[in-house]
């Protein structure tokens, strides 16, 4: 057998037995993980002794996961819940615009901001080069913008957008943003991918701020209550928006995960033989072709077989 086959060969049995001498190792230390999730390999994982869940070719253990404060325990909140609260509903007042935003024709066709009055494209253009660049002209041009836009919305606490090409600036609590383009929406649905299958979700259990206990759902590659809520969440029972999240925990995906593909029955032993007959003819015929194209091109005869009988002259 060639270096390389045995090599092989000594791989394989390695990659699930483990080397030589170390069979006898902790639970799940000798599974076959080959080539993770997406990169189109097979990855074996086997349920495991320890309680922990499988997904797909990714394993999903509960005590990986955050889990905050006791669910079973009486409900009280502290101070620090409650500047938590309070911070979350001042960022959730500084970004919240109840002005209904423009249509994507109303806004090619030139109407202004709904929530200000003032155009979203300026008739004269405006190209932001560095304040230390900016001419005389420019300069009172900008000035004058910055001063009216701190006097109109200087109590609001929130973010300002303008359109690229365009001084005027708008306030984020005031004025919506400008519609995106419908090509755009589509390019940004397409990079976020397809909706999450019901197996790939995990469930959390969740006491918010309020003192109600919700299940809410998140994929299940997060791992902590800030990754998969963002610290926070709407409370389906009062409508408190946002709710801080007191305690919380995770208790298990919303489905089971598929299980692993069947392989595919045997060949019955009839098409088998059959099989064998055909590449052996297969191989004949190739080594009586090869005979014929030796003598075409040497002019000798067919070379006899040792055991074959000779004619008499």
């Amino acid at each position: 057998m060639p270096y390389h086959a045995a090599f092989l060969r000594r791989w394989r049995r390695w990659s699930v037995r483990g080397p030589p001498g170390r069979e006898s190792r902790a639970p799940g230390a000798g599974v076959r993980r080959r080539l993770g999730r997406g990169s189109g390999g097979d990855q074996v994982n086997p349920r495991t002794s320890d309680g922990g869940c499988l997904y797909g070719r990714t394993m999903v253990d509960l005590t990986e996961y955050e889990r905050r404060g006791d669910l079973d325990a009486p409900f009280e909140l502290t101070k620090k819940h409650e500047r938590a609260q309070k911070t979350a509903e001042r960022i959730r007042e500084a970004v919240r615009c109840d002005v209904a935003p423009l249509t994507w024709e109303a806004y090619v066709a030139g109407e202004p901001c709904p929530g200000c009055g003032l155009p979203y494209r300026d008739e004269e253009p405006w190209d932001f080069k560095g304040t230390m660049y900016f001419t005389e002209e420019e300069r009172a041009r900008y000035d004058a913008e910055q001063a009216r836009f701190k006097k109109a919305h200087g109590d609001c606490r929130s973010h300002r957008h303008s359109v690229s090409g365009s001084l005027t600036m708008h306030c984020g609590k005031c004025c919506p943003p400008p519609p995106l383009p419908p090509r755009q929406i589509g390019e940004i649905g397409r990079l976020l991918g397809t909706p999450k299958q019901p197996h790939e979700l995990m469930r959390w259990r969740l006491r918010l701020y309020c003192g109600h206990v919700v299940e809410k759902q998140a994929h299940y590659t997060h791992k902590t209550l800030h990754s998969a809520f963002t610290g926070s969440t709407s409370c389906p029972e009062c409508g408190l928006d946002p709710a801080t999240i007191v305690d919380g925990e995770a208790v298990g995906l919303v489905e089971e995960p598929p299980g692993p593909a069947k392989p595919s029955p045997a060949a019955p032993p009839a098409e088998a033989h059959e099989s064998r007959a055909g590449s052996e003819s297969a191989r004949t015929g190739s080594g009586d072709r090869a005979a014929s194209r030796f003598v075409a091109a040497t002019g000798h005869c067919r070379p006899r077989r040792a055991d074959s009988a000779s004619t008499p002259a």
